[in-house]
């Protein structure tokens, strides 16, 4: 890994797999023990399979305003004060979604009613109604959004249907006076390919997150699916029992957790493969401006929250302008 500070700049290409940056800066190691656990883990996907310049453009500009990552670490000016950098909302995420209700009284909000097509000029047929828009955005993962686009364009389905999608499932499960065997002093843990476990990773959720757990108690979260998706066949209580296994082995919790709950998200994580950027460009170059519709959502322009309020400004101030 020491030899990034000496070797050259990479040279420019169209793009880049995460996995084959990192090897060819830090070595192959680690790429399997750091970037694929870490930041493939992000993705749900093999290191090697994501697109650098979509996930983590700026590791890309790390390296060539800096030549070297670890130059480039050095330099970089640390922000003021001790903060975590896992941030949330005391009262957990859904409080995001109930302030944005509470900030347009008047809007008709339509929970629970699922979109079954749209059809031009522009409507929106769900199970009981159809509903007339001036203006449409589709903010769902890119296979829904493919089949919601079949009926209103067939080439436009056919393009967002090229974003690769995968299937996960995250099993909370609450402990009361945890006898772990390790030190709970972190956040959780990765896991490496090579070890062949049936889980992911496992967030301390209790431990990252203040108020998510009573004192004494202690909140867990495990990812399966991703990469081995065949995993998520299994029911909610079979997964939940590997969960508890997986930590009775790596945490040597032998106690049984006083509760657990599964979430499912089937294909609802997408995978910025190589290329991803130019897909996108693609898919933006076929909606014709006079149809007013918009895609956004996790599945275009990066996962996280803070990309998806970026795109909702952006596609708010498209439509205002449009309109």
């Amino acid at each position: 890994m020491g030899m990034d500070l000496l070797l050259p700049r990479g040279r420019v290409q169209e793009d880049e797999s995460l996995g084959s940056f990192v090897g060819r800066r830090l070595g192959r190691e680690a790429v399997d023990k750091i970037a694929e656990p870490i930041l493939g883990g992000i993705f749900l996907a093999e290191a090697d399979h994501l697109s650098l310049r979509s996930t983590f453009p700026s590791l890309l500009e790390m390296e060539r305003r800096h030549r070297s990552l670890i130059l480039a670490m050095r330099r970089q000016q640390k922000p003021a004060g001790n903060g975590s950098a896992f941030l949330s909302l005391s009262g957990g995420m859904g409080e995001l979604v109930e302030a944005l209700r509470a900030a347009i009284p008047g809007v008709d909000c339509r929970i629970g009613s699922r979109a079954l097509e749209i059809h031009r000029p522009l409507s929106v047929q769900t199970e009981t109604e159809t509903l007339e828009a001036d203006s449409l955005v589709l903010a769902v993962p890119p296979p829904e959004c493919s089949l919601l686009l079949r009926g209103f364009s067939s080439q436009l389905a056919d393009r967002v249907a090229e974003i690769p999608s995968l299937s996960s499932a995250t099993i909370s499960l609450a402990y009361r006076d945890p006898k772990a065997a390790v030190p709970l002093d972190g956040t959780g843990f990765v896991i490496a390919r090579g070890e062949r476990r049936r889980i992911l990773a496992c967030t301390w959720s209790s431990k990252k997150f203040a108020g998510r757990a009573p004192e004494g108690h202690l909140l867990l979260r495990c990812f399966m699916g991703g990469k081995n998706e065949a995993i998520l066949e299994e029911d909610d209580a079979m997964l939940a029992r590997i969960a508890r296994e997986e930590l009775k082995e790596i945490m040597g919790l032998h106690e049984d957790p006083i509760f657990s709950t599964v979430f499912r998200w089937p294909a609802a994580n997408p995978i910025y493969g190589i290329g991803h950027e130019a897909r996108v460009r693609r898919i933006e170059g076929l909606l014709d401006p006079a149809w007013n519709l918009h895609l956004s959502g996790s599945g275009f322009r990066g996962v996280g929250i803070p990309d998806c309020v970026r795109e909702g400004l952006r596609v708010a101030d498209e439509i205002a302008r449009r309109l």
